[in-house]
């Protein structure tokens, strides 16, 4: 079961935690919502995780491609040739999955910090 879906099971309703608080309405709704926007970025981090994952196995792919590679070419000259470029275009691959694995990470880190705010919200609340 995915995060969002665990933590929707643990959401009371809006009279269940007015019996329980006996807050203002408005500061129940304010709660719900902030309760809202944790599982929104709980589910956003467990994707955010999961791209991670991907990417780290693609690049152990062309690793081990680059390493077949390798092996197979002997001194032949055309293998060496096509081998160059195997690994120039397995780099640019690379490059590019590093750079969607920094994005992912900047993301992550906007999560948390978004987090933390809604932390202090709720404290406050």
């Amino acid at each position: 079961m995915a995060v969002k879906e665990q933590i929707q099971r643990l959401f009371l309703s809006a009279e269940e935690i007015k019996q329980l608080t006996d807050w203002p309405y408005e500061m129940v709704e304010d709660y719900l919502n902030i309760l809202r926007d944790l599982v929104t970025l709980a589910s956003n981090i467990d994707i955010n995780v999961d791209q991670l994952d991907a990417v780290e196995a693609q690049i152990a792919s062309l690793d081990a491609q680059v390493a077949k590679n390798r092996a197979v070419s002997g001194n032949n000259r055309s293998d060496i040739d096509q081998n160059t470029l195997d690994i120039q275009a397995s780099a640019a691959l690379i490059s590019d999955l590093a750079a969607k694995v920094g994005f992912v990470v900047a993301r992550v880190n906007r999560n948390n910090e978004e987090i933390r705010n809604l932390r202090q919200l709720s404290v406050v609340i």
